[in-house]
């Protein structure tokens, strides 16, 4: 296809110290962006997740810089410490890496629609920041109970201005049914299809649920390589039109709107 631009919209840099990742380094990474032409990609770094903020601001930033702007990155919200969260997101406002909010209702074990989220949704408003979040279905993990699809729609419904987009499309079963119904039901609710979510004709099966413009590419690397994903997306029974915009222009749509020029 011409004019392909791939942007991996659901990555990790640095490293998870519970899963063992050999080639999980940031040079491993670059190698492969190349190989297989993913002109971007947006972070959650580990250390921010573990709450290690300072690690994980400047860690985020230091990863920016190496890798020449092609990884950006999103700032982690801890609901149990929501103050200095804030601050942090402040300290990175101004930088050009910065470019939307994580949250991960099972990692932190808060309910996503606690009120302790609400202010970093009111964050996201006021800044015009996207918010990307984990979601999965009720498993025999049981901290997954925490991010069902569901839990989600009162802060959605109440923050439609909000781009808001359910990592891993909620999982499997009613996870993933949830997270279809909400992309489907709501403007600013989108779908990425990060993660161990394989299941036959799972591209086509999304695109006709919700239509190809809801649909963003994630590898959730380290965990998984990109080259697992999209040749799934490049073989799969969609036009040429509908890869394009879940390869890479749906992220840019929602997370960088003003490249849209230059990759269109």
């Amino acid at each position: 296809m011409k004019n392909l631009f791939i942007v991996d919209g659901h990555m990790h840099s640095g490293k998870d110290p519970n899963i063992f990742v050999p080639s999980g380094n940031l040079e491993n990474l670059l190698a492969t962006m190349q190989s297989i032409g993913i002109g971007r990609a947006y972070s959650s770094h580990y250390s921010w997740l573990l709450c290690r903020f300072d690690d994980g601001y400047r860690e985020s930033i230091k990863t920016y810089e190496q890798s020449d702007g092609k990884i950006l990155f999103l700032g982690v919200y801890d609901p149990r410490e929501p103050e200095i969260s804030l601050k942090y997101f402040d300290r990175c406002l101004n930088h050009p890496g910065f470019i939307g909010i994580k949250i991960h209702p099972s990692f932190h074990e808060v309910y996503a629609d606690d009120p302790a989220y609400l202010p970093v949704w009111d964050y996201a408003r006021k800044y015009g920041l996207p918010i990307l979040a984990h979601t999965w279905s009720i498993t025999d993990n049981p901290v997954q109970k925490f991010s069902v699809p569901s839990l989600f729609k009162a802060y959605v419904d109440s923050f439609q201005d909000v781009p808001f987009i359910m990592g891993h499309c909620g999982g499997r079963g009613a996870g993933r049914k949830d997270a279809l119904s909400m992309a489907k039901k709501y403007p600013n609710a989108y779908i990425d299809i990060a993660g161990d979510i394989f299941c036959h004709d799972l591209i086509p099966s999304l695109v006709e649920a919700v239509g190809a413009e809801k649909i963003i590419f994630g590898s959730d690397w380290p965990w998984f390589d990109p080259m697992c994903f999209i040749p799934r997306i490049m073989f799969s029974p969609v036009t040429d039109e509908q890869k394009k915009l879940i390869l890479g222009i749906n992220a840019i749509k929602v997370f960088e709107p003003g490249l849209l020029n230059g990759v269109i």
